[in-house]
């Protein structure tokens, strides 16, 4: 949202120089860097290049308001942005470089995680932004060219590998293949649309739009109230089909325990949730609390000591009644032991918005029910907390 909104007041920027949209450009150039590294590296791959390429448009800027577009909205922007800059700084000078690789894989994720049909229709829109080379044209044929490249071909890595250092050290080419796309698709998909309208006869296609589009949407509206009111069958028919996402990793139940942890423990409460990647990730989202396991990140650093204290709390769950375990918890300060639904009630998977159950050896761990010293003090259709209510051996 940022980058398509910082995009715009710089286009209307080049074409009108108006200082709203100048200021506007910047704002939202900063929620941009703010919002998502992986975008602020996407946005830069374009808006870098069509600094150059903007000069093969007519009508070419003025070098003034090039200026401005090349330097002013972007010095703007880091004034706005040198609290948190000055806070991260440690970090963006440390020894942090991306682990992931360029893959011609990424390619299947250009394609199919956005949809066949855009990317068909960009492919015309493509064509025809080639011969005309407008200044939008300018700034998304390039952009999607490095798109492709930094997230599945490496071209430039491997002949200036010097010069996209700074940027192939943080990114993770995935993303860039994921969410990199999304912005030139709408343009080249819609400059697309609009030329096979032109060649099927503009005015016929605008005659059929006007009429189909009235009962297109009401269709789309009853299928939206129809599965609304169905929703439970049409849940339970999906878990038969062949193709299984991951859905939610956290079910209704585990998000009100873990709004009950929110709301009746103190601020500096820890908590010893699942130690799993994906039932273990949203509590300390959600609760609001210090929790052992969370989402690990490649490029976090200074994590050694969360690590051991992972490692070692793993005793408790392989073994909860284990009485070393209360010297353990009292160790690293435990003062709640969060469950999963599925964990406790794996058959919760038919009602839960999840098609995939936890990995066989992320289920290896045992029960916590008849542990006595954990208190349960909140349960909610199989989603537990308990209390540590013995700390000392």
């Amino acid at each position: 949202m940022f980058a398509f909104a910082f995009l715009t007041f710089a286009l209307r920027f080049y074409r009108d120089g108006k200082r709203i949209d100048f200021f506007a450009a910047a704002v939202t150039l900063a929620g941009v860097v703010l919002a998502q590294p992986d975008m602020t590296i996407v946005l830069a791959l374009g808006f870098v290049p069509w600094l150059l390429t903007m000069w093969l448009a007519k009508p070419r800027p003025s070098f003034r308001r090039w200026l401005a577009l090349a330097f002013g909205i972007p010095s703007l922007a880091l004034i706005g942005l040198a609290p948190w800059l000055s806070k991260i700084a440690p970090l963006l000078g440390s020894d942090i470089v991306s682990p992931f690789q360029i893959s011609l894989d990424h390619v299947l994720t250009l394609i199919l995680y956005h949809g066949v049909v855009i990317v068909a229709l960009s492919v015309v829109g493509i064509v025809v932004a080639v011969r005309r080379h407008n200044v939008v044209d300018l700034l998304m044929l390039p952009w999607l060219v490095l798109i492709i490249d930094f997230s599945s071909l490496g071209i430039l890595k491997a002949l200036v590998p010097w010069l996209v250092a700074p940027i192939t050290r943080y990114s993770y080419p995935f993303s860039l293949a994921w969410h990199g796309p999304i912005i030139p698709y709408i343009y080249f998909g819609g400059t697309g649309v609009l030329a096979l309208a032109k060649r099927l006869g503009e005015e016929r296609v605008l005659r059929w739009a006007k009429s189909a589009s009235l009962p297109l949407m009401n269709v789309a509206a009853l299928l939206v109230v129809l599965a609304m009111l169905f929703i439970d069958p049409l849940l339970a028919a999906s878990k038969s089909l062949p193709f299984h996402p991951f859905g939610a990793f956290s079910s209704k139940s585990d998000v009100q325990a873990m709004e009950w942890l929110k709301q009746n423990t103190l601020p500096d409460a820890v908590i010893l949730n699942y130690p799993t990647e994906h039932e273990g990730y949203w509590a300390a989202i959600v609760a609001q609390r210090n929790a052992i396991y969370f989402r690990p990140q490649p490029f976090f650093r200074g994590t050694a000591q969360s690590e051991a204290a992972q490692k070692e709390l793993l005793a408790f769950w392989q073994n909860p009644s284990d009485p070393a375990n209360i010297a353990l918890l009292a160790r690293y300060h435990i003062n709640y032991v969060l469950v999963p639904q599925i964990v406790t009630q794996p058959d919760s998977i038919k009602t839960m918005f999840r098609w995939r159950l936890p990995l066989p050896e992320n289920l290896i761990y045992k029960p916590v029910s008849d542990v006595s010293y954990l208190k349960r003090v909140y349960e909610s259709d199989g989603a537990e907390v308990y209390q540590v209510v013995q700390q000392t051996p």
